[in-house]
């Protein structure tokens, strides 16, 4: 007889329980109730992660768009004046949105794409908001800055410089900026020669915005050539810290143009 044995294998299924990544918790200043407060010397930058920032059932919409993810901040200016908050996100941007009031009754100040300016009154308590656009992917960070009271002004120094070889006038000034983003220099140069007018428009670039009085320095040209002796000038320095808000400064003068080489040559 022929036996048969069946020999029973047991299978031992050990279960690996494999390094696991902790999920991110929200950022601090996730819910408006735990906004950040900007306080201290402007301007103030901070950055966090969006990668777990949620929404509250009352978050407003910002510019009348849903929201995906909002991060809060608190700011209550100690002198009035215009600020600039600018909101970003990574890798698409973010609205930067502003509101007055308390939770549940706010009232929208200012709304934009990643910047927006508006005249805060000192003692005045301002909710900022950044939040990710809705056709954003996830992840990335969320940066805000603030800056303000905004700084505009020029100033035309009373004399210049004409190269008598070529007829190039060199004018100079101060320009002060601060809180105004892109921000540009631009002016006229007119001297009667002859009896014909002769005038030159220029333009630059303001230097650094930061609040510091800084140099600005021009060149004029003109087919017919400036000379030495007296001419008129005005000089505008403009700036727009958001797509809504523009500011400028104008100086107008007479200045003396004095013989000079300059340059090359």
């Amino acid at each position: 007889m022929k036996r048969t044995t069946v020999v029973a294998a047991v299978v031992a299924v050990t279960l690996l329980s494999w390094p696991g990544t902790a999920l991110a918790a929200p950022p601090d200043n996730d819910d408006f109730d735990n906004a950040i407060p900007v306080s201290g010397a402007l301007p103030f930058t901070d950055t966090v992660s969006s990668a777990e920032a949620t929404t509250a059932a009352d978050d407003p919409e910002p510019c009348a768009n849903g929201v995906v993810s909002s991060v809060w901040y608190r700011f209550t200016p100690t002198r009035s004046g215009l600020y600039v908050a600018t909101g970003t996100a990574q890798p698409y941007g973010a609205f930067l949105s502003v509101f007055t009031g308390t939770r549940g009754a706010l009232t929208p100040v200012v709304c934009g794409s990643n910047r927006g300016a508006w005249s805060a009154e000192a003692g005045t308590t301002y909710h900022l908001m950044v939040s990710a656009f809705p056709w954003s992917p996830p992840g990335g960070d969320f940066t805000f800055e603030l800056d303000g009271p905004a700084v505009l002004g020029v100033t035309l120094d009373p004399s210049g410089w004409v190269d008598p070889r070529t007829g190039f006038a060199r004018l100079s000034g101060t320009v002060t900026c601060r809180a105004t983003h892109y921000t540009r220099v631009e002016g006229e140069l007119l001297q009667r020669v002859g009896g014909r007018t002769v005038s030159d428009i220029f333009g630059l670039d303001a230097p650094t915005c930061d609040g510091t009085v800084r140099r600005w320095a021009a060149e004029a040209r003109a087919p017919e050539r400036f000379v030495s002796g007296r001419a008129t000038v005005w000089v505008q320095v403009y700036a727009c810290p958001d797509n809504a808000t523009c500011l400028s400064d104008l100086v107008e003068g007479d200045v003396t143009l004095f013989n000079r080489r300059y340059g090359p040559g």
